[in-house]
């Protein structure tokens, strides 16, 4: 097998790179590539490899404050909270995640992440009802597709009985309205995830 060298279009210039990794203390390759990347300047630079996230209200996104009042309010009744993520690698890793993050709020945990042979992609009815008739409290879901939520009418957590089914327990939600409502349903399965 050949081993070809790299052939760059546009090489940085070598005053640049060589004052950026002065001045950061940096390889002469790391700021080679910074440069090339477009941040020549050491305090763009410098903002970039700091990584520091944006400003963010997490309380912005739709629903979040009703979803963590049926979280507390799950955790403090004692409920079985199940954490729905997906099979995908990020949908693995935020159901652990999730998973992880309740047990520390001591919330007693369990995760499902679904069967792609058998359950298929995101969320499933014949899951929550399954989730439910096995004792979930609440179920808490995350990477689950933003066509279930369209198909859904945005439903991410429900209360105890499923939104399209109509019994005495849904009557039960928690937060949210009729057509939006969150509440509970429990389960288990693999490491878990919120969303």
């Amino acid at each position: 097998m050949p081993n070809d060298l790299w052939t760059l279009r546009k090489p940085a210039p070598r005053e640049q790179v060589d004052s950026l990794a002065e001045e950061l203390e940096l390889s002469p390759v790391t700021a080679s590539v910074l440069v090339r990347r477009g941040y020549g300047d050491p305090e763009q630079a410098r903002a970039f490899l700091e990584a520091k996230l944006p400003e963010h209200d997490p309380f912005q996104l739709g629903d979040m404050r009703e979803a963590c009042d049926a979280i507390r309010a799950a955790i403090a009744a004692g409920k079985r909270i199940c954490v729905h993520g997906d099979y995908d690698a990020d949908g693995i890793c935020a159901t652990a995640l999730a998973v992880l993050i309740l047990r520390e709020l001591g919330a007693d945990v369990e995760a499902h992440v679904p069967s792609r042979f058998d359950e298929g992609y995101g969320l499933q009815r014949d899951t929550i009802t399954r989730l439910a008739e096995e004792g979930c409290g609440l179920v808490v879901t995350v990477d689950c597709a933003a066509r279930t939520r369209r198909r859904w009418g945005g439903t991410s957590i429900w209360s105890r009985s499923p939104p399209w089914q109509t019994s005495s327990r849904s009557s039960t939600r928690t937060a949210g309205s009729p057509s939006r409502g969150l509440g509970s349903s429990r389960g288990r399965r693999s490491p878990g995830s919120a969303s």
